[in-house]
C-alpha cells in the first residue's frame, strides 16, 4: 500500500464524521444542532492510525489542490508568547473557510478548518501577531 493510499473500512467512525461535518461547514450546511469545532488532524494525537493520518492528510491536500508544502500560504500568525505559530494557507474553499497549520513549540502541528473571521479574531482579540 503506498503512502497515499488507505483502507476507508480502517477509519474510525468519527474520523468520517469530522470529515462530513467539514464539508457541510464549507458548504453552508450545518445543521442548527450540528457542532464543529474545526479540526481535522491533529498530529499529535497519539489514537490516530497511520491510515487515519493518510486520510485526513488526503483531505485536506484534495481541499487544498495540492500537497501540503506546495499550498500557498495567505499569512502566518504568532501567538504573544510566540510559541504558537499558525500557517493559514490561501485557498477559500467556500465562503471564506480557509485550513491552517496551529503548532505550539516542540509539538508537532493541528491542521484547523475556520471561517476567515476567526483568524482576524486571534490577531484583532488575542494578540496574535502577523508575520
Amino acid at each position: 500500500m503506498s503512502e497515499t493510499e488507505y483502507q476507508l473500512s480502517d477509519i474510525n467512525s468519527e474520523i468520517i464524521k469530522r470529515v462530513e461535518l467539514a464539508e457541510k461547514a464549507i458548504n453552508g450546511e450545518l445543521a442548527p444542532n450540528e457542532e464543529f469545532d474545526g479540526l481535522i488532524l491533529d498530529l499529535n494525537d497519539p489514537d490516530l492510525t497511520e491510515n487515519e493520518v493518510r486520510f485526513l492528510s488526503n483531505w485536506i491536500e484534495e481541499k487544498l489542490g495540492t500537497k501540503l508544502q506546495e499550498a500557498p500560504i495567505k499569512e502566518r500568525i504568532l501567538s504573544p508568547d510566540e510559541k504558537t505559530l499558525a500557517v493559514i494557507y490561501s485557498t477559500n474553499l467556500g465562503d471564506g473557510w480557509f485550513i491552517s497549520k496551529w503548532q505550539n513549540e516542540g509539538e508537532e502541528g493541528s491542521f484547523i478548518l475556520n471561517p476567515e473571521e476567526a483568524y482576524d479574531w486571534k490577531v484583532k482579540e488575542d494578540g496574535y501577531r502577523q508575520l
